[in-house]
């Protein structure tokens, strides 16, 4: 998944429903968009979503008992808050407070605001986000699922809402006998993102475009992702030749051309990492091409003087050249792109066999440098 620890947010991961009703209205109470933004923090909103536009419902009070995995705490100690700025109730009736015990978050609401001036419960989309729920764990969670839910028995801490019936009389919903419960997804905690290597297609003789996929993302959400290529061994890893491409905050296929390579056999592997670890696709090989006749032509002039790496360009007014210096095993130095009409001086890395190689409009052309 594209490479440090960055956080990152998916739209939808679970969904949760539990269906309220008293003289005719509806409610449906639903847990969405949990998200992982660190092996310690995981994050979830709550929602309430009239299911009767035409019977308007109008809060008086609310509280939620949510039901936790208790496998999750790995032995740590969990605490619980409030995402500050995320809901979409009425500010006197946002949530008073918040705590975490006996595998429950237990939300308590501020008093009764007074008929007609509660907040009215969206129909439409997803509803109404009462607030957004942050837990952070002391230590790593574990590799479970947090498996939340609405918890509606008196113990430890029960759901409940109290609306203004339409004689502005605060009266609790009672639970339908049929609730709801829905889930949409509801991933492993701390788990590695799952990669694959699809193909490989040589372009030219120095050139090959790598495709790779992430089928799932783990979490938290893949940090890094690209791949690893080697002449040395089949399973290259982040020791190798790395193509970083980013950060991934969904799984997709992704591709990348390498360019200015030694001749000789590759072999590349996908791979992503989060929090957790990395993980790598099967490898696949490929060859570029053997170094022939054409290898240090006359023109454009490459060599070594007073310990510098010389690319004479002076004789190539009207062309654009990117430059790779390749070491003994394959592996890039560096590269640059360089323009025409100029002499250019490098320091090398060290004494040893390095290989310059020159893309041009007009083709690619190598040189074998001893230092």
């Amino acid at each position: 998944m594209k490479k440090s620890v960055r956080k990152l947010v998916l739209i939808t991961a679970l969904i949760v429903c539990a269906n309220l009703s008293a003289e005719a209205q509806s409610v449906s109470y639903t847990i969405r968009n949990e998200v992982q933004t660190s092996d310690r923090t995981l994050e979830f909103d709550l929602f309430l979503l009239s299911t009767d536009a035409a019977i308007p419902i109008q809060i008086a009070e609310f509280q939620a008992g949510i039901y936790v995995n208790p496998n999750i705490e790995n032995g740590g100690t969990i605490s619980a808050s409030i995402v500050p700025s995320a809901s979409d109730m009425k500010p006197s009736q946002q949530p008073m407070a918040i705590t975490y015990a006996s595998n429950c978050v237990k939300i308590a609401t501020r008093m009764y605001p007074g008929c007609g001036n509660g907040t009215v419960i969206s129909a439409s989309a997803l509803g109404t986000k009462l607030c957004r729920v942050r837990l952070t764990n002391s230590v790593v969670f574990a590799s479970e699922k947090a498996n939340l839910g609405f918890n509606f028995s008196p113990r430890p801490y029960d759901s409940r809402l109290f609306y203004y019936n339409s004689n502005c009389v605060s009266t609790q919903l009672t639970t339908n006998a049929t609730n709801c419960y829905s889930l949409a997804s509801n991933s492993v905690l701390n788990s590695l993102p799952s990669v694959s290597t699809d193909s490989v297609n040589q372009i030219n003789a120095y050139t090959s475009k790598v495709k790779g996929s992430v089928s799932a993302l783990g979490s938290p959400f893949a940090t890094e992702h690209g791949f690893v290529y080697s002449t040395m061994h089949r399973l290259p890893t982040l020791s190798d030749s790395v193509v970083y491409l980013g950060t991934d905050s969904v799984a997709d296929s992704f591709s990348k051309t390498l360019s200015g390579l030694a001749s000789g056999t590759f072999y590349v592997r996908a791979f992503a990492s989060n929090e957790v670890g990395t993980v790598y696709g099967d490898f696949l090989s490929f060859k570029s091409a053997k170094l022939s006749s054409e290898l240090s032509p006359a023109n454009p002039k490459v060599f070594v003087a007073s310990d510098k790496l010389t690319i004479d360009l002076s004789a190539c007014n009207n062309e654009t050249y990117t430059a790779y210096l390749l070491d003994g095993n394959g592996h890039t130095v560096w590269s640059k792109s360089l323009s025409g009409g100029s002499s250019y001086s490098y320091g090398l890395p060290g004494r040893g066999v390095y290989l310059v190689n020159l893309i041009s409009s007009d083709g690619q052309k190598a040189y074998k440098i001893v230092f």
